[in-house]
């Protein structure tokens, strides 16, 4: 392998290290770990298996002794889908082992959204549009603009919550053909150059039209981190759960303010990476200010889980985020991203015009 590639996959070790620093202080007997992978990924450049096959031992057994804590247990099995036993490959090099720890930064950072002073910001695109190949940049766009989940909308035709924006990229994201299974396909391509988690975005008929369980392992094969299903009832959502969970895939679950206290409860026992909470009723769109509500909302949801919570709906701007951030984990902003890519989607400057705008909600 060249000296170059060896360096260009430190590089990504240190960005993981540095987001995992951001994490909470239980994470931190994990740190030193990783340190040490990236140093033997090194030796395994110059054809030191041994040390490779160390470092992968010395991986799993950690993990494995410390799995009484359910999030670990949840963590091993996605890990060692990634990191195979020693016995089983022992070609291993420099680019895999570096993706395979690379993946263990990421996988940590799924299981909760980041609780330090920089909130997390969640930026949704409705996949297809303008096309499949263009959505490919402009995932990576979203991530190198610093996006801390990537929501990944599937384009459908009674898109029954959605507002006009998102409902004119939905059609333009159909006409282009785009269909779940391209989504799935686009998402495994581009899995590997994305720091961010992935969430599906999904009304249930798409779902169901390819098949629960297909759909389930597609998922799981295409390295989505979670699954949020816009129409499928709190008081149903059990099995799905449930399948996705065995995938180590995370159900995320929407609330509005109209949702009762027993619905909450139930939510907060079922679901897993964080919870979405809507700013106000009817479908999405920007607005000018956040709802007078939304504040009150995060604030029931708070006293039923410790889930981290994201409010969506109707922030657009920079105030909005900060505002947002006061008192929610995390701000998603949807439509208002949408008409940027409906505005430059012709043009050859798509993914600039896309990070700029993130970098701005950021600032």
């Amino acid at each position: 392998m060249e000296r170059a590639d060896v360096e260009r996959w430190k590089s990504k070790y240190l960005e993981s290290l540095e987001n995992l620093e951001r994490l909470e202080s239980r994470w931190e007997n994990r740190l030193d770990l990783v340190r040490r992978g990236l140093v033997r990924s090194s030796l395994a450049a110059e054809g030191n298996d041994a040390a490779v096959d160390a470092c992968l031992v010395e991986l799993r057994d950690i993990l494995r002794r410390d799995d009484s804590d359910a999030d670990l247990a949840k963590l091993i099995p996605r890990l060692e889908r990634t990191v195979l036993d020693s016995e089983q490959r022992r070609e291993l090099r420099a680019r895999q082992v570096a993706e395979a720890f690379a993946e263990l930064c990421r996988l940590l950072q799924t299981l909760e959204l980041p609780r330090d002073q920089r909130k997390a910001l969640i930026p949704y695109i409705t996949a297809g549009d303008p096309t499949l190949p263009k959505t490919r940049g402009v995932l990576r766009a979203l991530d190198r603009a610093g996006a801390d989940v990537l929501e990944v909308g599937v384009p459908f035709s009674d898109p029954l919550a959605d507002g006009p924006v998102i409902q004119r990229a939905t059609e333009r994201a159909l006409a282009a053909h785009t269909t779940l299974s391209g989504v799935l396909d686009l998402i495994g391509d581009t899995r590997g150059d994305l720091r961010a988690p992935v969430v599906v975005f999904s009304y249930a008929n798409p779902i169901l039209r390819l098949g629960a369980e297909r759909f389930a392992d597609r998922a799981r094969d295409a390295g989505v981190d979670g699954v949020l299903v816009l129409d499928l009832p709190i008081e149903e959502a059990d099995d799905f759960r449930n399948m996705l969970g065995q995938r180590r895939i995370d159900t995320i679950l929407l609330l509005s303010p109209t949702t009762t206290d027993d619905r909450l409860r139930k939510a907060a026992t079922l679901g897993s990476g964080f919870l979405y909470a809507i700013s106000r009723l009817g479908v999405t769109g920007a607005r000018d200010r956040i709802a007078d509500g939304a504040r009150e909302m995060v604030e029931r949801i708070r006293r039923v889980s410790p889930l981290p919570v994201a409010l969506g709906f109707g922030i657009s701007k920079p105030e909005h985020v900060r505002e947002v951030s006061q008192w929610a984990d995390a701000a998603v902003v949807g439509s208002a991203l949408v008409s940027v890519v409906a505005e430059a989607g012709a043009s050859n400057d798509l993914d600039m015009k896309v990070e700029e705008y993130v970098r701005w909600l950021k600032s």
